[in-house]
């Protein structure tokens, strides 16, 4: 293939994303752009998006999506799930926060597009059973789950081709087509935007490297939160903390719930995904929900944060 065919296909998938054209057919031209550039870690990172990745060392930053944690516990007076704030475990296990997606990138946009319910569900091995017990002293735990928002998978669909649409752009406009592909000028430019750009956010997820395969639908995040919005949630966590007192084995957990958003919002770019997550817990507990005016507003910001 001539070097003027590799750059007329590399625009036409730069017109392929622009007009949000499917994964499927854009990673086929791709893959073929990415043997006659020669680059291996471009080569690697379209294979790991078609195929899906096998090394959670090798995954990128933006395929890592803030998860919710619940145990369901019982007890003589009968079983309830309960929500387990981010930081309520030992910090040895914190990555089970993270829910890695190691699937190909089209079964991604498959469930980003394709799926009505809210969250997914995916069970966690009963060896984290021991973990998580100590939370629920005079209970014992029957399963525990976590839940991620289908909309989060937009947001992986999304960074992805957003990476990949100005990849091209960048190589489109600074790579010498005189000089061979395999150039060491070539080669440094593609190497130093994979570097920059998608090599740099590499997950490390310790031995909590998990799936969504086999995962059960049951129900992007941006991390962009305006100063007015910023706001509401502020006055909202006060009208809980008003009522905390009132509350009773709950009341730890609110106090907890409501310390974790505080410090979200604290950042400059913080947690949508968590965020929410933690007000859909908040929702749950009985003597919030029994205030119709806190409930509904805690309803109205979840619909903002989507």
């Amino acid at each position: 293939m001539k070097k003027s065919d590799i750059k007329d296909l590399i625009e036409n998938i730069i017109q392929d994303l622009t007009n949000d054209l499917g994964v499927s057919a854009v990673l086929l031209k791709s893959q073929t752009v990415a043997h006659f550039l020669g680059n291996n870690e471009f080569s690697a990172w379209v294979k790991n998006e078609q195929n899906g990745y096998e090394d959670a060392s090798s995954l990128p930053e933006y395929r890592k999506i803030p998860c919710m944690v619940y145990a369901r516990v019982a007890n003589y007076h009968g079983e309830i799930t309960r929500a387990v704030p981010h930081g309520a475990i030992n910090s040895k296990y914190q990555y089970l926060y993270d829910f890695t997606v190691m699937r190909p990138i089209a079964e991604i946009e498959s469930i980003a597009l394709g799926c009505d319910e809210k969250t997914i569900s995916q069970p966690l091995n009963a060896a984290y059973f021991g973990v998580f017990q100590v939370l629920f002293p005079g209970c014992f735990i029957q399963s525990l789950n976590r839940e991620v928002s289908t909309s989060s998978f937009k947001g992986v669909l999304s960074c992805f081709k957003s990476k990949l649409l100005d990849f091209f752009l960048r190589i489109n406009n600074e790579l010498d087509f005189d000089l061979d592909f395999y150039s060491t000028k070539n080669q440094q430019i593609i190497s130093n935007y994979m570097v920059q750009n998608i090599t740099a956010g590499i997950v490390h997820t310790g031995t909590g490297n998990v799936d969504t395969s086999n995962s059960t639908i049951v129900g992007g995040h941006n991390n962009i939160i305006n100063d007015h919005l910023r706001k509401e949630i502020e006055c909202l966590l006060e009208q809980i903390e008003s009522i905390n007192e009132r509350v009773d084995e709950d009341e730890i957990d609110i106090a907890e719930c409501i310390s974790e958003i505080q410090q979200q919002l604290k950042k400059q770019t913080p947690e949508i995904g968590f965020i929410k997550r933690s007000l859909k817990f908040l929702s749950r507990v009985p003597k919030i929900a029994a205030e119709s005016a806190i409930a509904t507003t805690i309803e109205q910001l979840i619909e903002k944060l989507l």
